[in-house]
């Protein structure tokens, strides 16, 4: 299935065209470029070559297109004008289309003649058009709803676990203690039986002479209940 055949105004400018619109996604194009831009391009491209070129007799640049071309022939010329005027009216035309090409086109090259119009044609594949839709024309509407008393306490549950959860996961620290036998224990360990011994002796009046005789917890002292340890030597 086809669109219709567009076909572009001449105008000012020097080359016409018409655009199909196939399936797919695919476009075709017919373009013609007149004569004369054909031309004034090889004239540009001669004088790249020319200032290369060796002619005996000549300076690069200075020789005449006609001694230049009994050296090099001409049909290099007329296909490099040809494909760069390819190129320059393809994308003058993606412009005036407003065409979004997905790939490289297909180009075919369908007349090439010194003094005639060039004439090619390609293929290429572009952006679909897509036309959205009325969805307001479908009657369908969804009232926003306030949640029940259940859907809020089921929410306020997950919202207190979680807290408690994360104020766990800030508190919770954990430290091995090394017990086997003959070793003491590490420093946190000593740190906190300290600190309950203190508070006991505190009570029973004991703390400062325990202080004054420097005194260490040792993992096989004796325990509160039978009485103040040793002092260890």
């Amino acid at each position: 299935m086809s669109d219709a055949v567009t076909t572009s105004a001449p105008g000012a400018r020097s080359f016409r065209h018409t655009m199909r619109r196939d399936a797919g996604s695919k476009v075709s194009l017919e373009v013609e470029v007149d004569a004369e831009r054909l031309a004034r391009q090889a004239d540009r491209v001669f004088e790249r070559h020319n200032q290369k070129a060796k002619i005996p007799g000549f300076r690069p640049g200075k020789a005449p297109r006609a001694m230049y071309e009994r050296s090099y022939g001409a049909e290099h010329l007329w296909a490099e004008a040809a494909e760069e005027l390819v190129d320059q009216t393809y994308r003058e035309i993606v412009e005036v289309e407003d065409l979004e090409p997905l790939d490289d086109p297909r180009v075919e090259l369908t007349q090439l003649e010194p003094g005639k119009p060039v004439r090619w044609s390609a293929t290429v594949t572009v952006r679909p058009e897509v036309t959205l839709g009325d969805y307001a024309a479908h009657g369908a509407s969804i009232e926003p709803t306030p949640p029940s008393a259940e859907e809020i306490r089921r929410h306020g549950r997950r919202k207190a676990a979680s807290a408690v959860r994360a104020q766990r996961a800030r508190r919770g620290r954990s430290r091995d203690v090394d017990r086997r036998p003959g070793r003491g224990v590490r420093r946190a360990e000593v740190g906190r039986q300290q600190d309950r011994r203190a508070r006991v002796l505190g009570r029973h009046g004991l703390g400062r002479a325990a202080r004054q005789e420097g005194d260490v917890l040792h993992p096989r002292q004796p325990s509160l209940g039978e009485g103040p340890a040793r002092p260890r030597r």
